[in-house]
C-alpha cells in the first residue's frame, strides 16, 4: 500500500560561504530526499524580474513558481529539503513555502567575508571584473536578512527557527548533524557523513542551470564538488580574527556582527541537548 504520510519539509536559510552546501550534500545521500538548491537565489539573480543580470537566464523562475515547486508532493520521498539564501527573498515573505520547518545556518562574519574575498581572488573572471565584494554582492547585510527572517517566522508563523553555527558544526559534525536531524525530523543515518566527489551536472537536486554553471565556473562549488564528507576541525578553515582581514572584509563583517550575535545567542548548543 502506498505511503500516505506527509513528508518532512525543511528549509535551511543561510548566507554565502557558511558551509550550507556541505550539509545539503549530506541530505543528498538519502535516496528518499527531494532536494532544492538555491531556487530563490536563482529568481533573485537570473529570474524574469531580476535587476542583477541583464540576460534572463532562468526565465520561468519566479517566486511563486519556486514556492509551488517546494510545496508539491513527491511520491516516494519522505523528505523535502531546500537550501537557500535569505537575502534572495528581498524581505518579501509571501513567497515562503507552507508546511516547512525553517532553519538557519550562520557563520562568523569574519570567516564569511574573508572566504568571499578568497573566492574572488581565485577566480580570474571575478578578479578581472572587480576585486571588491560589494561589486558582486551589492546588498552585503547578509545577516540582517537572516535575522529579519528569524523574527518574521517567530512572530508571524508561530515557529522559532532552528539556528546552528558552522563553527560548532565543524568541531563535531556527526553530533551536530544528528542534532539537526533530531530537531527537524529528518531521519539520521551514519552514511550521511560521507559522500563521493562529483561534478556539478551529476548532483541530483533541483537547481537552475544558470546558477549551477555560475557557481561552478566562478569557484563557489570547488570545495563542495571535490569533498567526500565532513571534516572535523577546531574551527573552520577560513576563520580569521577581525584585524587580520582586509579593509573591505573587516568593514562588512563589522556591519553584520550585531545580527550574527543575536542569532548566535539563539543557536542550538550541543551539550544542552539530549538526543
Amino acid at each position: 500500500m502506498a505511503d500516505s504520510r506527509e513528508p518532512i519539509r525543511v528549509m535551511m536559510w543561510s548566507a554565502p560561504r557558511c558551509m550550507s552546501t556541505a550539509i545539503e550534500r549530506s541530505i543528498l545521500t538519502s535516496e528518499d530526499a527531494e532536494v532544492f538548491n538555491e531556487m530563490y537565489c536563482a529568481v533573485h539573480h537570473f529570474g524574469p524580474c531580476s535587476s542583477h543580470f541583464p540576460i534572463r537566464l532562468s526565465p520561468y523562475f519566479s517566486y511563486q513558481w519556486v514556492k509551488d515547486e517546494l510545496e508539491k508532493n513527491y511520491p516516494g520521498k519522505n523528505v523535502v529539503f531546500g537550501k537557500d539564501f535569505a537575502y534572495a527573498l528581498d524581505g518579501d515573505y509571501r513567497s515562503l513555502p507552507k508546511g516547512f520547518t525553517h532553519t538557519i545556518l550562520i557563520r562568523n562574519p569574519n570567516s564569511v567575508f574573508n572566504s568571499m574575498k578568497r573566492v574572488i581572488k581565485k577566480s580570474l573572471f571575478l578578479r578581472w571584473f572587480s576585486n571588491r565584494i560589494e561589486t558582486h554582492f551589492p546588498d552585503t547585510l547578509l545577516f540582517k536578512h537572516l535575522w529579519d527572517l528569524y523574527t518574521h517566522a517567530r512572530d508571524n508563523l508561530q515557529q522559532t527557527p532552528i539556528v546552528i553555527d558552522a563553527d560548532d558544526f565543524a568541531k563535531n559534525p556527526e553530533a551536530m548533524m544528528q542534532l539537526y536531524c533530531h530537531k527537524t525530523g529528518i531521519p539520521f543515518r551514519k552514511s550521511m557523513l560521507k559522500w563521493k566527489p562529483t561534478n556539478i551536472w551529476s548532483i541530483n537536486w533541483h537547481c537552475s542551470y544558470a546558477l549551477s554553471f555560475a557557481g561552478w565556473w566562478l569557484g563557489y562549488y570547488t570545495s563542495l564538488l571535490s569533498s567526500s564528507g565532513f571534516r572535523q576541525s577546531k574551527k573552520t578553515d577560513d576563520f580569521v580574527e577581525l584585524d587580520a582581514t582586509d579593509d573591505e572584509a573587516r568593514r562588512l563583517a563589522s556591519k553584520n556582527m550585531k545580527y550574527y550575535d543575536m542569532l548566535y545567542a539563539n543557536r542550538l548548543v550541543l551539550h544542552d541537548q539530549c538526543l
